[in-house]
């Protein structure tokens, strides 16, 4: 049976969804994929294929019903045919909202692509290990994507601020995932400074950036505002996240100042997976936390490392507190040096009843075996938790339930 002949029976015939993994090849001789594309599917997502020109031309049968198709491919894999049959292709997807395709496809195809009034979401993808094409410039063109919401971008090049050029502010664009690799540190602002004047209403901006093998002593500890600075004009942003093995730091000043820049902000995450050592640790101290609580009112999630070492010098009596729905605070890889009741206090303090304190634990061998601190932060943790669960059973407020809290467990 194969998939063209008219008298086919469906033997998917509710089929809507089909996703393959990143090991999975769709092969067009395999009588499988046959029967998936008999279906009239609405969302089609694959990671390699055995013939682009088959995959493509396999979407007819859904071309009133296709709205997301996604697929990645290694450039050699591709040459000029294929660009041509990717235009057919979108052309017949009436109902195409979401496309995701490789980077190699760029230069034929993105201006075509701007010109898609029904065009949403839209995504680049690229293989690490590919070399960096110089035709490979992404233009939004001054008229272009004018209904796009969200864009996605993966891109491998050295100074990828050079081929991307946004010729006017494009104000519907509300989310941007970009994934970079080997960005120079002295490039990152310039890159943040093009996205944040091209898309000045963006709400969600994920930057994904693993690349400090490449570029430094992993022993320093760097600055980040200036790099970061630009990105403050975004003064709609809700969920913002730096994902990065780089250990960049920030003052509990400049914490204040982006707090202060984005107070709409829902979810923060700055360098999650950086590991920091004893001697160059983050300069960010609980004040930097407390900005958050002061000027991010609708805050959910919290994610950054601080220095456990500094003690804090507030009473958490006055503490200020998270929102009611802040769900939980993830201290990342943050140092500390042995268990802190001050710091435990203020901790508690910040966190409203059903919030939750958790922390990164090393994998991999990525931290020394002789680093306690997994250890200590488990401790912390234990004490936050028993004290936030104390105080919403109404046993007292923070310092009320700390002090019973021993006396509780002698018993």
């Amino acid at each position: 049976m194969h998939v063209t002949r008219p008298d086919a029976e469906p033997i998917f015939p509710s089929l809507r969804c089909f996703y393959t993994t990143y090991h999975a090849t769709v092969d067009p001789s395999n009588p499988f994929y046959e029967f998936v594309f008999q279906s009239q599917l609405v969302h089609l997502q694959v990671t390699s294929v055995a013939s682009v020109s088959n995959l493509l031309s396999y979407t007819d049968r859904s071309s009133n019903t296709l709205q997301s198709l996604h697929f990645i491919e290694r450039s050699h894999n591709l040459h000029s045919g294929h660009y041509r049959e990717l235009l057919t292709t979108i052309a017949r997807l009436t109902c195409l909202t979401d496309l995701h395709i490789p980077s190699a496809f760029v230069p034929a195809v993105f201006q075509t692509l701007s010109s898609k009034t029904n065009l949403r979401h839209l995504g680049i993808t690229q293989y690490p290990g590919e070399a960096h094409d110089e035709d490979h410039r992404i233009l939004f063109p001054k008229d272009g994507f004018i209904h796009l919401e969200s864009f996605t971008l993966q891109d491998f090049s050295p100074r990828p601020h050079d081929h991307f050029t946004i010729a006017s502010a494009h104000h519907q664009l509300r989310t941007l995932h970009i994934e970079l690799a080997k960005i120079e540190l002295d490039d990152y602002r310039n890159y943040f400074m093009k996205i944040s004047l091209g898309f000045p209403n963006m709400e969600r901006l994920c930057i994904k950036s693993y690349t400090r093998e490449h570029h430094w002593d992993p022993r320093n500890c760097l600055p980040a505002f200036g790099i970061l600075e630009p990105l403050l004009a975004l003064s709609n942003i809700r969920d913002f996240g730096f994902h990065t093995d780089i250990p960049f730091s920030l003052s509990d000043e400049e914490i204040d100042d982006i707090a202060q820049a984005w107070p709409q902000l829902e979810e923060f995450l700055f360098c999650k997976d950086a590991l920091y050592t004893d001697v160059e640790g983050p300069e960010l101290t609980l004040w930097g936390l407390i900005s958050f609580a002061e000027h991010c009112p609708r805050l959910r999630t919290l994610t950054l490392p601080i220095s456990a070492k500094i003690e804090p010098d507030l009473d958490p009596t006055e503490t200020p507190s998270f929102n009611e729905r802040f769900s939980y605070l993830n201290l990342a890889f943050s140092p500390i040096w042995g268990f802190s009741e001050e710091l435990a206090l203020c901790l508690a303090a910040l966190l409203p009843n059903g919030a939750e304190l958790t922390f990164e634990e090393g994998e991999g061998g990525r931290e020394r075996e002789d680093s306690h601190r997994v250890e200590d932060w488990c401790m912390m943790r234990s004490f936050v938790t028993s004290v936030v669960k104390e105080r919403a059973a109404g046993s007292g407020d923070t310092i009320e339930v700390w002090e019973s809290l021993p006396d509780e467990q002698d018993e």
